[in-house]
């Protein structure tokens, strides 16, 4: 079916957000995460704690295919490892009697690294995709309830509010366990 627009969060309500939080800004990261929550709730009609659960689990799906691939690199990398270690033990025996041990190890590191398909730079990959969404992401739910007082009253299993945090640290943990 077709989607209420008074389900949907009024201009009204998303200028006082911008107004006043100083990194929400129109079309900032936090912004349209904010949005997103927001009209996630608004248009299924989920507790502000489903929302805030499926955005995230639809976020991590998202991101499964950066983060196996960031997990690829490392495995090809340790598989590396041992021959990268013989090179390296090669170069420091050369280096104070040869001048072009230095470019043999350059030129031997690039061939490993070409032969295994891998590069230390690619290890950044998920952490760089990551960051910025799970940032915004945790900049939006921490005042969530300043613009919904619902949320505040609302609760979730042994957490008594939405605003409050956990009181038996279950959820960091939990957190923790997944990353």
């Amino acid at each position: 079916g077709s989607v209420a627009l008074d389900a949907l969060p009024s201009v009204e309500t998303v200028e006082l957000v911008t107004e006043a939080m100083p990194y929400f800004r129109p079309y900032s990261p936090v912004t349209l995460m904010y949005n997103l929550l927001d009209t996630v709730h608004a248009v299924s009609g989920m507790p502000w704690w489903a929302t805030v659960a499926v955005c995230t689990l639809t976020a991590r799906t998202c991101l499964l295919p950066v983060i196996v691939y960031t997990m690829k690199n490392g495995a090809k990398m340790a598989l590396m490892k041992p021959e990268m270690d013989a090179v390296q033990t090669r170069f420091k025996a050369e280096q104070r009697s040869d001048p072009g041990a230095q470019e043999r190890f350059q030129r031997d590191a690039a061939a490993l690294m070409t032969k295994y398909d891998v590069h230390p730079m690619r290890m950044l990959i998920g952490p760089l995709a990551q960051a910025p969404i799970f940032i915004s992401f945790f900049m939006a739910t921490r005042r969530l309830a300043e613009f919904n007082p619902d949320v505040a009253t609302e609760g979730f299993f042994w957490v008594p509010s939405m605003a409050e945090a956990d009181p038996l640290y279950i959820l960091p943990a939990c957190a923790s366990v997944s990353m």
